[in-house]
Formats: structure tokens, C-alpha cells, sequence
């Protein structure tokens, strides 16, 4: 006689509560807003570059970190009084003694020397093709700032703030390293240049000066005059001077 034991039985699985997944269809819509707009803005920037490099700006001749006002003098009297004009037609009279006095002493090529500070006046360009109008040798005391082009005198000046041309500015600064009857060799911060000083097109060489201290006040009506440190446009403050005798 067959026996038949306990049935067995099995509790039925109890399920978790789901959770509503109807976030899910507003993100997924939204994420596929975002694709679609990133590709928009792909394809319109693909087919405005036509392979085209986008056009300089405007070149502007950077301004001057140690700013100065040039003057024309007009008369200079026994003592250290000048009278000096402005761009602009007005007149002042300025005392000089009280200040230091730089002076461009017309040289040759002859008086270059190795160890000297040269600065190299042009107009600078975009396209660095600029014609040299003067070389300006510093001798002791001159001094090379963090971001400026060029050597300054123990009164602040590069030689070529009393010029007419006021955009005019060293493009290229060294020490000489060598000197010779046409040419002298300065090195720089690329290099050594070599620069001979020849007639170009029928225009004369660049000028040369010695840039140093006038303790004598060489100063004559017709020279060009640049003070710095002026204060609210009144000469009378200037902190320094530099003269460029007339041509």
C-alpha cells in the first residue's frame, strides 16, 4: 500500500512595489533637444569657416610705460630757463635746473664700443618691416625693465621721446659684442644682429647718438625737448628732461 507523505508547499514571492519610471521620458526628450542643438551649432559653424584665418585688427604702436610730452623750445635764457611750445601752440616757461638733464649727443660710428647699450629706433609695424631712423648708445647706468623694448637712461629715457614722430620706438636693444668702420654687432635676446649702416633708396643712414647726462645745459632755440613725470599738464613738475639738438 503506497503512502503519500506531507504535500510540500512553497510561499509565493512577494514583489517589491515598483517604482514610476515616467521621469524617464521627459529626460530622455530633453537630452535629445540638447543633441540636436549641438549638432545645429556644429554644422552652422562648419559652414561659415571656409578655411579663411579671421583678419588682424588694427596694428596700434604699443604705448609708452614711462609716458613723456614733447615740446619745441623756443628760447632759452642765461640761466637754466627755457621757453618751450607745445603741439598745440601754447607756450611755458620751464625751469631746468632742478631736474635731471639727458642730452642726444650727435656721434659717428666710430665711437661705438663693445659693452655699450644699444637701442634701435623705428616705427613699428605689423609686419616688422620698419625703416631705422637713429641708433641710441647708452653707456653706464643703463637699464633693461621686464617688458620694455628697450635700454633706459638713469633718468628714464630710450632716445626717442623729444622726436617729432611720437610713434617711433626701439624695435630691437643689445650690447655690442663687436665694432668696426661700417658695422657693429650687438646681441640680443634672439641672437647676435649685425647692423651696417648704409644709404637705403637715396635716404641717408640713421642717425647716431650718445645718449648721457647734460650737466652743462646744452640747450639752444630750435632744439626738441622731452620732459617726464609732468603732472596735470603743468611742464613746471617734470621729474626729467631730455633734449635732441635741431638737425
Amino acid at each position: 500500500m503506497n503512502s503519500q507523505g506531507p504535500a510540500a508547499s512553497f510561499a509565493a514571492p512577494v514583489e517589491a512595489p515598483r517604482r514610476s519610471r515616467s521621469w524617464l521620458i521627459p529626460a530622455a526628450l530633453f537630452a535629445a533637444l540638447v543633441a540636436m542643438l549641438v549638432a545645429v551649432l556644429v554644422i552652422a559653424r562648419q559652414a561659415n569657416d571656409d578655411g579663411t584665418p579671421p583678419r588682424p585688427g588694427e596694428f596700434l604702436v604699443p604705448a609708452p610705460i614711462f609716458p613723456t610730452v614733447p615740446y619745441d623750445i623756443q628760447q632759452r635764457s642765461a640761466a637754466g630757463n627755457v621757453t618751450v611750445s607745445a603741439a598745440d601752440g601754447a607756450t611755458f616757461d620751464v625751469n631746468l635746473d632742478a631736474v635731471p638733464v639727458e642730452i642726444l649727443e650727435p656721434i659717428t660710428i666710430s665711437d661705438i664700443a663693445p659693452g655699450q647699450g644699444v637701442n634701435v629706433i623705428a616705427r613699428p609695424n605689423a609686419v616688422r618691416n620698419f625703416v631705422i631712423t637713429s641708433i641710441v648708445v647708452l653707456n653706464d647706468g643703463a637699464t633693461l625693465l621686464p617688458g620694455d623694448a628697450g635700454y633706459r637712461s638713469p633718468a628714464g629715457f630710450q632716445g626717442w621721446e623729444a622726436g617729432r614722430d611720437q610713434e617711433l620706438r626701439p624695435v630691437l636693444a643689445g650690447i655690442v659684442v663687436d665694432a668696426s668702420a661700417d658695422e657693429f654687432v650687438i646681441s640680443t635676446a634672439v641672437g647676435e644682429v649685425t647692423l651696417r649702416l648704409v644709404e637705403t633708396g637715396g635716404a641717408a643712414p640713421p642717425a647716431i647718438y650718445r645718449l648721457r647726462e647734460d650737466p652743462a645745459l646744452q640747450i639752444d632755440a630750435g632744439d626738441r625737448l622731452a620732459l617726464a613725470g609732468i603732472e596735470d599738464g603743468d611742464p613746471e613738475t617734470a621729474k626729467a628732461a631730455l633734449v635732441q639738438p635741431a638737425n
